[in-house]
């Protein structure tokens, strides 16, 4: 089982407005630990046409990796932040994402001495 309170779960930031709708396009996958310091920010909340937003997160997203449609292109609007909080983001909407690391398959191969 998944320890979703991990510093390091995997956690999908999102935006979420003053009414409780939330925006269903995605703008970034990040740890937890660093999604908690992003998302603590001033700067990722703010007045917008469709009222007040702020960036929230979940780590209860599986299977984020199968649906990069719904994340939204990055516009660069949060970079400047990224970088001061040191913070690499594991995906940005609109960036390819390399496949998966796999465990490495261990095979063992018996040497013959003749």
């Amino acid at each position: 089982m998944k320890d979703r309170y991990a510093d390091n779960a995997e956690a999908v930031v999102y935006l979420i407005f003053e009414s409780g709708r939330f925006e269903k396009s995605r703008l970034f996958v990040m740890s937890r630990k660093n999604a908690i310091k992003f998302c603590s920010r001033l700067e990722t909340s703010g007045q917008g046409v469709g009222g007040k937003w702020a960036c929230a997160f979940t780590t209860y997203i599986d299977d984020w990796r199968q649906c990069l449609g719904t994340f939204r292109k990055e516009d660069g609007r949060f970079d400047r932040l990224l970088e001061e909080l040191g913070i690499n983001p594991i995906y940005r909407g609109g960036q390819t994402l390399e496949p998966e690391k796999k465990k490495h398959d261990v095979k063992l191969v018996q040497l013959a001495l003749f």
